[in-house]
């Protein structure tokens, strides 16, 4: 059992600072290090794309139970001379005031297997927290991952997003400087598609230069790109949530502009002959249709990527069976 630095308005204060519904492993992590709750002494291994939270967490963690934090970054020396020499003497030196040292071992899934291996053997024997962090998870061998206990680090949802700029609303400034007074009236699901649930790229999206239009536009001109890709990928799914989005996130658009531009970037992908004309009959049934449709924009959006679906998909199953 870890034994907390008496601190009692530390904790809320530090954990406060980073967002997270109750699934995130950042959550999971906070509960795992409350007072008096048993848990692995050996450390954590996070594991997730940049952007996440992972490094906050160990500095979050250092803080509160009181350790001497050691970072470093494996990507920088890869092989078991750093582990054997480096590593072992950290573990092997006492702390100058007798605190528990943390060793954060940022990007290990670019230590080698031979290397990982050493280093599982010094977590068995030392008495040092461990706080590993890594990109790409397969890279990190099964008997390390055992030593600790592992977290998934997602990319935040729509609603982890749009807590963090109402948080820094409130504030008038993220931890780099000011934000944009305009960042409120961007929607929580536009935050989340614009920054691709990294809340480092958004941290940077809210003190960026750019207007409210040019990111919503620069957001729609990326989704119009995958959504080409996806009529010519036959993937539907995909393609209903990048046409919900741009017509979520249009700036004075409509369904006609909306099929002007998919028409344009399907057309420039120089589809089969056959799947094109396709497509192109079922679009221009639509065109026809936008301003006369009685309903809302889901339901017209439900209508286009079905008959697409249909019609398309049909001419594409047989591309593929005369290949």
């Amino acid at each position: 059992m870890m034994i907390k630095k008496d601190n009692n308005e530390q904790e809320p204060s530090l954990w406060g600072t980073l967002v997270g519904d109750p699934d995130h492993a950042v959550r999971q992590i906070e509960q795992l290090m409350q007072p008096g709750t048993m848990m692995n002494p050996k450390g954590i291994l996070a594991t997730g794309s940049s952007g996440l939270g992972k490094t906050m967490v160990a500095e979050i963690i250092a803080e509160m139970w009181d350790m001497e934090r050691h970072e470093l970054n494996a990507s920088d020396e890869r092989g078991i001379g750093t582990v054997r020499e480096q590593i072992k003497t950290l573990c092997q030196q006492k702390s100058a005031y007798g605190q528990r040292r943390m060793i954060h071992l940022d990007e290990c899934d670019g230590l080698t297997k031979q290397a990982q291996d050493a280093l599982r053997r010094l977590i068995e024997k030392s008495d040092v927290f461990w706080m590993l962090t890594a990109n790409d998870e397969s890279a990190i061998t099964d008997a390390l991952k055992s030593r600790l206990n592992h977290y998934r680090f997602r990319r935040y949802n729509a609603n982890e997003c749009g807590e963090y700029v109402q948080r820094h609303m409130v504030n008038s400034h993220t931890s780099a400087g000011p934000i944009n007074h305009w960042a409120s009236t961007v929607t929580p699901d536009e935050w989340r598609e614009l920054c691709d649930g990294d809340l480092r790229r958004l941290d940077n999206l809210l003190r960026s230069n750019n207007s409210r239009e040019q990111l919503l536009l620069s957001l729609s001109q990326d989704t119009y790109n995958d959504a080409a890709l996806s009529v010519a990928g036959g993937e539907w799914g995909e393609l209903h949530r990048e046409l919900t989005t741009i017509l979520n996130t249009r700036q004075g658009g409509s369904r006609i502009s909306m099929l002007s531009n998919l028409h344009r970037r399907v057309k420039s992908l120089g589809l089969p002959p056959k799947v094109f004309q396709s497509y192109s009959r079922t679009w221009g049934k639509f065109v026809l249709r936008a301003n006369e449709w009685p309903l809302d924009d889901e339901s017209f959006i439900d209508f286009f990527v079905g008959s697409l679906a249909h019609s398309v998909g049909k001419e594409q199953k047989k591309e593929s069976e005369m290949k």
